[in-house]
């Protein structure tokens, strides 16, 4: 039997690029918002053509970063779709210990901070004795857009020759313009592209700062990959700036640490 009369049976074209994404996590969230387990946050990529993902383990932003790391190393061996993300919570963090030396020994390349779950400011100095490891030993730094003025302050902690670069996420159209007005003065400063789901979007950005500032990130398991996936593909720009957006720019800042 076809589909009733008057409604049109909708066909979902698969998508043509390739993403690497660099936001993602899995585990269990807390306040029961979303599925997070693996195996649904893998199948929610899947279905966007999503290859390979940059993820960690919840536990790290909601219980013990230490436990969660592990947790991470463990789910990542031996899967070459997954990169491992350390975390560090600063509110346990001592300092001295040079844990993101010994993150970086046991593999970890990427390193993502949760503010926005742990409640903690920018301006907070075990933030700023991170910072200071990163530069001794680069990874690359994600942290999340915190509002109007987040990418401003960020700009003013971590200086334009710091060494590591960081990867804002979770841009939106209302933070459009601030980050048009910082990132051209901080070349080692990103930007993810959970939030944008407009084709007019990186049209704007790509035209005003060029598609190597861009990496593709889902937000997955909060966030899904099809709509800024879509808006990519849609998006009047370069096929080449595309594949560098969806894939090659974050391989390329993974390489360089």
């Amino acid at each position: 039997m076809g589909p009733p009369v008057g409604r049109r049976k909708v066909v979902r074209k698969p998508f043509s690029l390739e993403f690497f994404d660099v936001n993602a996590a899995f585990g269990f969230d807390p306040k029961g918002r979303v599925d997070a387990r693996l195996e649904k946050v893998l199948d929610l990529a899947g279905r966007a053509n999503v290859r390979r993902l940059c993820v960690c383990s919840l536990k790290g932003a909601f219980y013990d970063y230490e436990l969660g790391n592990i947790e991470t190393l463990r789910i990542c061996h031996g899967d070459g779709r997954l990169i491992p993300t350390a975390t560090i919570d600063p509110r346990r963090y001592p300092g001295g210990r040079r844990e993101v030396r010994s993150l970086k020994e046991q593999g970890f390349r990427v390193l993502r901070l949760f503010p926005e779950h742990q409640n903690w400011p920018y301006r907070y100095a075990p933030f700023y004795r991170i910072l200071d490891e990163l530069a001794e030993y680069p990874m690359v730094l994600l942290l999340p857009a915190r509002g109007l003025g987040s990418l401003t302050e960020l700009s003013h902690l971590i200086p334009a020759d710091a060494p590591f670069p960081t990867i804002v996420l979770g841009v939106n159209y209302w933070l459009i313009s601030e980050a048009l007005a910082v990132l051209p003065e901080r070349p080692n400063l990103y930007l993810d592209t959970s939030l944008l789901d407009s084709p007019d979007a990186y049209e704007l950005l790509v035209d005003e700062i060029g598609p190597e500032r861009l990496l593709f990130g889902s937000g997955l398991p909060f966030t899904g990959p099809g709509a800024p996936a879509l808006a990519l593909e849609r998006a009047q720009i370069p096929d080449r700036a595309k594949e560098a957006i969806a894939r090659l720019n974050l391989e390329g800042l993974l390489d360089a640490v």
